[in-house]
Formats: C-alpha cells, structure tokens, sequence
C-alpha cells in the first residue's frame, strides 16, 4: 500500500458514517490524449476496510473519465465485482465499449463525445452507499496505442542584430536585438482500422522579441495555440535592470493566459546585490495563479561561493503560502500587469491557507588538503486550516574533506559525512499567520530530544528498545528520525589498465529510520554501495597498450550499486542490484560503436527484473557531390557531410508478482543526416519495433500478445 505513485482517499477514520446516498469523490489527471489514440485506460484499484450502507443500498462506484467540454467516458461499477482485499486490474475499453475487472467484462461503457473534439485528460472516481473506508488507486496509464498516420510540421527562425542600432548623443538606445519564431502544425490523425479521423489538428505558434532598450533587457514572448474547435493564448515579458548584470540588478517577470481552459498569471520580482571578493544576496518574491489556486513564494539567499575562493557562507531562507478563491481579473495587459503586484502581498485568509517556510545554513572550508563542510536545515509545512496540524523538519549534516596528489599525479579525495534528520507532525489548531508557525515551529523542536541526545553513530546499531525515540513520539500520527554515517572516495583515471577494475568513485552509506505512524512504530536499516571504474584510450592502435588496429581509441566505464534495507518488527529485507556498463570504440574515418547495457534486479517476497542493451554504429560520409546535382557542389566545398547511424535496444522486464507488467522488446533504427556547416542539415530516420506483452493474465496462466510499432519521418533546419 506504500507504492510511490498509490493514490488514496480514506473515510475509515472520521467521526461520522457517510450517510446512504452520498459518495466520496476522488480525481486524478492523465496525460491528455485525442479521442481515438489509444483503445483503453488502465489502472488498479483496491477498497480496503469497507462497511456498506443502510440494508437495500446498492454500493457502487461511478467512473467517468472526462474531456474539459464536459464530454467522456462513464461507466458505473458494482462494489461486488471487486476481489476483496487484493488489487483490480480495470480496463475501460473505449473501442469495444465495455468496462472489464481484472479481464471480465462488468459493464457497458456510456461515450458522450460532446460537442467538441477535446482530449481525454481527468479520472474520476465516486463511491456511493459505503459508510467508511478506504480507496486506492495506482498506476493509471492509457494502454494499446491505435495505430494512426499524422503528419507535423515544424519551423523555427531566429534573427540576431547585435551591437547598437540607435544611438543619440553617444547613449545607446536600442541594440542586440534578437527576433524568433516557432510554428508547429499537426495534422488529424487518420485511423488504419476505420475511416474515422483520431483527434484533431493543431497549430501552435510562439513569437519573441528581445532588446537592448535605454540600458535594460527586455524579452517579451507571444503563443497562440488552436486546435480546430477552440485557441487559446499566453504572453509576458522579462525585464532587466541594467541589461548586464552589475553590483546592483532588478528583474520583473509576468506572464498570463488568454482564453485558456485554465486561467493563470505569474508574476515575479528579484532583486540582486552584488560586491566583487564578497558575495552577493538576492531577494525575490514570486506569484503564479492557475485556475483560483494562488501560490507565493518570498524568500533571501545569500552566496558567497562563486567569489571567496576557499570559504563557504551560503544561505537561504523562503516562506511559502497557497490559497484558494482568487479569480483571475479580465483586463488588458497594462492593467493587469500593475494589478498584478497584488498577488506579492501575502494572503493568508483563515480558511484556506497553507503555509510553509525552510532554512537552509552552509559553512565550508575547501583549500587541500584538508577542509570540511556543514549543512544545516529546518522547514515547516502547515495544514492547520485542514487538519489543525503543522509538519516539522531539522537536518544536520557535517563532515571533513581530504583531497591530495601522488608523485605519479594521481589525485585523491576522501569525504566522510554524518547527517542525521528529523521529522513530525505536531498540533497546531489556531495558525492564522506565520508569527504562529514560527512559534509551532519553535515549540516543536523541543519536542525531539531524540535529535540532540542520540550518541553518534552508536545510534545506527542501538537497540530499538533502548532508543528515546519510541516514548517522544508516543501520541504523534506522523514522525520519523533518519540517522546517516556516509564515505565517499575519488581519484583520477586516465589509460592504466588498473583503471579498468579500480574504482575511480565510490560510495558507502550506513543509516538507520525509525518511523511512527499513528500506533505503528517500524525499524529500518539500510546499506548502500555504489562503485564507478572509467577508463580511456587502452586497447586501439592509439592506445597505451596496443592490442589491434580496428579501431584507434576507446572508453569503457562500469557502474555496480547494491543496496539492502531490513524492516523491524514484520522482518521485510528488500535487495537491489544494478549493473551498467558503456563501452565506445572509436576509429578512423569518424567511425564510432557505442554498446551500452543495463542489469537491475529487486528481491523482496518476489523477484524483479530489467535488462537493457543498446548498440549504436556511427559513421560519415564526404561525398564527392550531392546526390549528382551540380547546383549543390558549393554546398560539398563548404563541407557538407553525411552522419549516418544504425542503432538496436533491447529492453525486457520480468515481474514474479505481477505477470502483467512483463515486457520484451526490440527496437531497430536507421538515420541519415545531412549536415552542411553554417547552413543546416536535414535528417531521414526509420525506426521498426516488435515486442510482446502479456495480453490476459488468469488464474496464473498468461496470454502473449505481439506488439509492432513503425515510425519515422524527415525533418529540416536551415541557418542563414
């Protein structure tokens, strides 16, 4: 239930029981796609801990999969055609009109195209008659791709005029102007298995200037998007001052939508302080309205890293607040870019705010042979107005540095670094402002003597039961407390055979995570190891030990990581091993052979697998005169050439637990460019796949299905 990317809404633990009739409503975006592009969308779902309604109620869920005209998919699903306690496989399949729970077919899929030929682009899901529970979906992803035929074409021009253009009286007013346009245009797709068309044809432009003007830099930019039914526009501009950078510097930022089916508006503002020897500081504050949710951010940062050349005072501090209800004002660029400067001021309206704020300290000393660096830093999140409660973060990080040189100029360094981390959830009912996060914030830290108490890397083996941790967080729904003991090693390569098996970077990390969630207090231990080998120029005819003439030089580098994590108290031990290796030879004529592979496994209850492997063939061509055509000689006298390439991947996955995510694949692929300096080039390509993917999976036995996918195309730029 922990996966990454699960999605959750929970009604198992409120005060109250849904009454019968009501229903609970989750949403999630997809990837928006033209009607027609794919046969189905996927996703597994799973009601966990549910306690049905009143008796004669009829549990069920209402899917509806929409377009932003209103138009969609919708389909109602009974509660009974789940398995219970397990994850489901649903599949609407938008070309044989039916909804399917792990491949058998439930119900009939209701299609309402709308009025509009718009894209497929929010899930939603709706739960009726359940009174509590949980529900679960993961892995939404549009399955079984149409096979179509469309068209795109693209241009991009750009047009520099550097230096000053007007001048008066010796003060320049205009110069370095620079002018670029972007068009694109797509074709409707038209389906191989019907006559229908897929989807609509698109155009979208972008057109943006840029200037020197009265000593500040001004870009403005210009995108109009339609796409037969309906368009849409976004513009803003970016101004400097001065127009290069110097001890003091202002930047203005602001862009809005027109017309758009999410309206938005950013503004921006910074300012820079700059002292050559010293550092610099920098203010800001940003702002950025999408559909009534406001986000600001303020913050300060001061570096001194790019001018002291061994010391190290860097820092930061940024507050952060969202709210909602805020309508976009519908008034002409100039207004609404002075109106703008409202959204900068903070609004932290009680019923909708969510604040949070972060700190961030570095102090480092780097000459050799010997420096160290420190990290300090702190955050809050709060979420009173949702769930009267604010989250609470520390980090502290420290550690020396060795770096030196051997006679045989082989250079080392040696980075231990220990870090330990801190986190929780604690009451915070009545924040109305950031005065009163900070005082939360303040508060909390008292409340993990955990953090200032543990013994250093003694806590890493330290029995569970001894640990202060337990009996601090007792009470809390969410804390966590990371300790982490690391080394790191570097040194030079270059073209010693040792170089081949000794590792020129390398990691290891200890930690250890104590979490609590509510009453569930868990125990992990981790160990990570990463190994890096790169060596050049061994065994080609040009090489530091000569073993052939094929081919004059090469690169071969190796990558091995493992790591292991133990759970306490349920014993869960999860191991990955990744293994890559690239190796490029390169030969005369421009000739160059690229072999990369990739080896990754995971081992928990069950055994995954990912292998890859790629093969690239590169070579040129100088021909004598373009394809025979005597008007294109001056082209091969500036040195027109031609790059071709063949390449091949092969990529499989292999899932014990779930057979239905295994994959096979092979990819082959053909490109001839021709490129012409200073003018250009234009680029062929070809590629063909063929794979197989499991088609039904039932009662443990798999159904194979073949998959083939073309592509190619031609594509053109010139430069003048």
């Amino acid at each position: 239930m922990d996966a990454q990317s699960v999605l959750r809404v929970d009604w198992d633990n409120i005060d109250i029981d849904l009454p019968s009739g009501e229903s609970v409503l989750l949403q999630q975006p997809v990837p928006a796609t033209p009607w027609d592009h794919y046969r189905s969308l996927r996703f597994y779902l799973l009601v966990d801990n549910a306690e049905l309604g009143d008796l004669g109620a009829n549990p069920e869920i209402e899917i509806e999969l929409l377009d932003p005209a209103g138009g969609g998919v919708r389909a109602i699903l009974p509660l009974s055609a789940l398995s219970e306690d397990s994850w489901n496989e649903i599949t609407l399949d938008l070309l044989r009109k039916r909804l399917e729970v792990n491949g058998n077919t439930v119900a009939p899929l209701a299609i309402d195209r709308g009025s509009r030929s718009e894209r497929l682009s929010l899930l939603r899901l709706q739960i009726r008659d359940v009174k509590k529970g949980t529900l679960y979906i993961d892995e939404v992803h549009w399955a079984e791709a149409q096979s179509s035929i469309e068209g795109t074409v693209s241009a991009s021009l750009e047009y520099r005029m550097p230096g000053t253009l007007i001048e008066r009286g010796g003060f320049a007013i205009l110069g370095n102007v620079v002018l670029n346009e972007d068009i694109t245009v797509q074709s409707a797709g038209y389906g191989l298995e019907s006559e229908r068309v897929s989807g609509v044809g698109l155009f979208q432009s972008r057109s943006g200037v840029a200037a020197d003007v009265v000593g500040t830099r001004l870009e403005t930019d210009l995108e109009l998007f339609t796409d037969q039914e309906r368009w849409s526009g976004a513009g803003g501009h970016r101004l400097q001052v001065p127009a290069r950078p110097g001890p003091v510097s202002f930047t203005d930022r602001y862009r809005r939508s027109y017309d758009s089916f999410a309206p938005s508006m950013a503004r921006g503002n910074s300012l820079r302080l700059r002292r050559a020897g010293v550092g610099s500081i920098l203010l800001e504050s940003e702002a950025i309205l999408v559909s009534e949710r406001l986000d600001q951010v303020w913050g300060v940062a001061d570096n001194t890293s790019d001018e002291l050349e061994s010391w190290i005072f860097d820092g930061s501090l940024r507050l952060r607040n969202r709210t909602s209800s805020y309508e976009l004002p519908d008034t002409d660029y100039f207004s609404s870019w002075v109106d703008a400067y409202e959204l900068l001021l903070p609004r932290t309206d009680r019923e909708t705010a969510r604040r949070s704020g972060d700190v961030r300290r570095r102090f480092g000393y780097r000459p050799d042979p010997l420096g160290f660096d420190a990290v300090l830093e702190g955050g809050y999140e709060n979420s009173s107005v949702f769930d009267g409660r604010q989250r609470t973060t520390l980090l502290l990080r420290a550690g020396p540095a060795f770096s030196f040189e051997t006679a045989q100029r082989t250079r080392y360094s040696i980075s231990p670094r220990y870090g330990r981390t801190a986190a929780g959830s604690y009451p915070a009912p009545n924040n109305r402002d950031f005065a009163d996060d900070f005082s939360v914030y303040g508060d909390s830290l008292g409340e993990i003597p955990y953090f200032y108490s543990s013994i250093p890397f003694y806590e890493l083996i330290q029995d569970r039961d001894s640990f202060e941790f337990a009996e601090a967080t007792e009470g809390l729904p969410f804390a966590r407390y990371r300790p982490e003991l690391g080394i790191q090693f570097e040194r030079s390569f270059g073209s010693r055979l040792r170089d081949l098996y000794v590792p020129s970077n390398a990691a290891l990390t200890v930690d250890r995570e104590l979490l609590r969630r509510d009453d569930s207090l868990t125990d992990t231990r981790g160990f990570n190891l990463r190994l890096e080998s790169v060596a050049l120029n061994l065994f080609g005819s040009l090489g530091a030990y000569p073993l052939t003439q094929r081919y004059e030089s090469d690169e071969l580098s190796n990558r091995a990581e493992y790591s292991l994590r133990h759970r306490e108290p349920d014993s869960t031990t999860l191991q990955r091993i990744r293994l890559e290796n690239t190796t490029r030879f390169f030969a005369s004529g421009d000739r160059t052979l690229s072999l990369d592979s990739l080896l990754q496994f995971e081992i928990e209850e069950y055994f995954r697998r990912e292998v890859a492997g790629r093969a690239r063939y590169e070579w040129r061509i100088y021909p004598d005169s373009l394809f025979g055509i005597r008007r294109l000689d001056p082209l091969v006298e500036r040195g027109a050439f031609i790059r071709n390439t063949e390449r091949i991947t092969l990529s499989e996955r292999r899932n014990e637990q779930r057979p239905e995510r295994d994959l096979l694949t092979v990819v082959f692929g053909h490109e001839s460019k021709l490129e012409i300096p200073d003018r250009g080039a234009v680029r062929v390509y070809l590629d063909l796949g063929v794979g197989r993917e499991p088609f039904n999976v039932e009662d443990g036995d798999v159904v194979n299905q073949t998959i083939l996918g073309v592509q190619g195309g031609i594509e053109a730029v010139i430069e003048y």
